[in-house]
């Protein structure tokens, strides 16, 4: 099973998990942890953390990490631990993206699900517009 961080810099992270956790009708999301990182710790502090919660939740299979934006602080964090490890960044995730990989992390490799649920993403963003 591919472990899944999702990081956000406020509870949104836990709140679209709780979301998901519904919309499936599980108690639980195996393999998936919310984590918050605010602005006000220090860059080291979070990379020190996120470096134990990889390798806590990596059994083999990789990581994938979320992030809420492209060239934010999380982000950055994040692309430092990228050398030589079995991890990679998704940024800017929504609500189909993390249904999405709720779904298929369990059976899924890790550069598949980090596609899968890139594409997920880009297909639910639409325009509607009434006449």
């Amino acid at each position: 099973m591919v472990g899944i961080i999702v990081i956000s810099e406020s509870k949104a992270s836990n709140e679209l998990l709780s979301t998901v956790r519904k919309v499936l009708n599980r108690r639980r999301l195996p393999g998936i942890k919310a984590v918050t990182f605010k602005t006000s710790v220090k860059y080291e502090s979070r990379q020190v953390r996120l470096q134990k919660l990889i390798k806590k939740m990596d059994d083999g299979d990789g990581v994938l990490i979320m992030t809420e934006l492209f060239g934010a602080s999380q982000t950055n964090v994040c692309k430092k631990l990228l050398k030589n490890q079995n991890v990679q960044v998704l940024c800017g995730y929504n609500l189909p993206m993390l249904i999405e990989v709720a779904s298929l992390n369990e059976k899924t490799k890790l550069p598949l699900l980090c596609e899968k649920t890139r594409d997920v993403g880009q297909k639910y963003i639409k325009c509607v517009c009434c006449s």
